[in-house]
C-alpha cells in the first residue's frame, strides 16, 4: 500500500469515529432512559412515591422532547399523590411547557388536568376549570376520548364542591358512559366512586353503596390499592352517615394504616379527621381531639384549603363539651405547640382565620 493510500484510509476511519461513538452514546442514553422510566412506573404502581421521584428526576436529565415532558408529568403525579402541591405545580407546568415545545398534544392535555387538580385542591376553582377546559379542547383535537372524559369527571367534582349536584351528576355520568364503552376499568372505578358521593349528598345511601361496591370490586380485580382504599374510605363515611360509628371507626383505622404505607400524607390527615369525627359520635371527646388536632396540623403543613375548615365544627363541639383547660391539654398531648393551641381556641370561640401551623 502506498503511503498516501494509508494516510487516506486512516483519515476516513477517523472521520467515521465521531459518528460511531455518537450512535453508541445515543443507544446507551436510550437504554438508560427506558430503564429509569420502567423503574419509575413500577415504583408508582407500588405507591413508592419517593422512589419513583428519584427515578423520574434522573430520567428528566437524560430525556428530550416528549420524553422530557412525560418525565415532568410523572413527577407531577408523584408529588400530587403526596399532596406536595407546590412541587406538583412546578412539575406539571414544566410538562405543559415541554409538551408545547415538542408539539405533543396528549401529554400537554394530561399535564393540564394534573395542574387543574392542583388548583382544585388549593380551592382556586376558576383556575382549575380553565385548565380542564384547555385539556378538553386538546383532547378533542387529538381524539382522546378517555382524556376528555377524565376532564369531565374532574369538572363534575368542581360542581359538587359548588353545591350544584345536578351539574355534577351530568358531568360524572357523561364520563362514566365513555369509560364503560371503552372498558377503561381504572377510570370507571374512580368515577363510580365520585358518583357515589353525589348519591351520598342526596342521602340515597343504597344507590351510593351500589356504586361503591362496584368500585371496590373493580379495584380488587385490578389489584389497585389506591382505588380500593378510596372505596373503603367512602364506605366508612357511609357508616358515619347511618350513625354506625363503631363500623366506621374500624374501617378508618384500617384505612389509616394503608395510607401510611402508601406515603399518602393527605390521606393520612383525612383518616385522622374521620377517626376523630367517629369518636365524637361515640362521645369520646378527649380521644377525638387527639385525632382532630393531628389532622389539623397535617392539613396546615400540606396547605390544603378545605381540610382545616372541615375540622372546625368537630373541634368546636369538643371545646364546648370539655372546656378550655382539658381541650388545651388534649391538643398539647397531640403535639400541637401551645401558641398554636391558643390561636386555635380563638378561632373556635370567635371564628377568626385558621391559625398557621407551628
Amino acid at each position: 500500500m502506498r503511503h498516501s493510500d494509508f494516510r487516506y484510509n486512516t483519515a476516513v476511519a477517523r472521520a467515521k469515529e465521531p459518528s460511531v461513538i455518537g450512535t453508541r452514546i445515543r443507544g446507551l442514553r436510550r437504554r438508560r432512559l427506558e430503564s429509569l422510566r420502567a423503574k419509575g412506573q413500577k415504583a408508582m404502581q407500588a405507591c413508592l412515591w419517593d422512589k419513583a421521584i428519584r427515578f423520574y428526576t434522573r430520567a428528566s436529565k437524560l430525556a428530550v422532547g416528549a420524553e422530557l415532558a412525560d418525565a415532568h408529568r410523572q413527577l407531577g403525579v408523584c408529588f400530587q399523590s403526596q399532596a406536595r402541591l407546590a412541587e406538583a405545580e412546578t412539575s406539571f407546568s414544566a410538562a405543559v411547557d415541554s409538551a408545547q415545545q415538542c408539539g405533543d398534544v396528549g401529554i400537554k392535555a394530561s399535564a393540564l388536568r394534573g395542574l387543574g387538580l392542583v388548583w382544585q385542591r388549593r380551592g382556586d376553582h376558576d383556575k382549575a376549570m380553565d385548565c380542564y377546559n384547555q385539556s378538553i379542547a386538546l383532547c378533542r383535537e387529538h381524539g382522546d376520548l378517555i382524556g376528555e372524559a377524565a376532564a369531565h369527571s374532574n369538572i363534575g367534582l368542581l360542581w359538587q364542591t359548588a353545591g350544584d349536584l345536578g351539574q355534577a351528576s351530568r358531568y360524572l355520568q357523561q364520563a362514566l358512559d365513555v369509560f364503560q364503552r371503552l372498558d377503561a376499568k381504572p377510570q370507571m372505578a374512580s368515577v363510580l366512586g365520585n358518583i357515589a358521593l353525589i348519591y351520598h349528598s342526596r342521602e340515597e345511601y343504597d344507590r351510593a353503596l351500589e356504586c361503591l361496591n362496584r368500585t371496590l370490586a373493580i379495584a380488587r380485580e385490578m389489584g389497585n390499592r389506591p382505588l380500593e382504599a378510596n372505596a373503603l374510605g367512602n364506605i366508612a363515611n357511609m357508616h358515619l352517615e347511618k350513625h354506625q360509628p363503631d363500623r366506621a371507626l374500624a374501617t378508618f383505622e384500617a384505612l389509616l394504616v394503608v395510607h401510611r404505607e402508601m406515603g399518602d400524607q393527605d390521606g393520612e390527615a383525612r383518616d385522622l379527621a374521620s377517626i376523630g369525627h367517629s369518636l365524637i359520635q361515640k362521645f369520646e371527646m378527649e380521644r377525638a381531639v387527639s385525632y382532630l388536632a393531628r389532622a389539623m396540623k397535617g392539613f396546615l403543613r400540606l396547605e390544603i384549603a378545605d381540610g382545616p375548615r372541615q375540622l372546625l365544627p368537630g373541634l368546636r363541639m369538643c371545646l364546648t363539651t370539655m372546656g378550655v383547660k382539658d381541650f388545651s391539654a388534649a391538643c398539647e398531648r397531640a403535639k400541637l405547640e401551645p401558641r398554636t393551641v391558643t390561636e386555635l381556641i380563638k378561632v373556635l370561640e370567635l371564628r377568626l382565620p385558621t391559625p398557621t401551623a407551628r
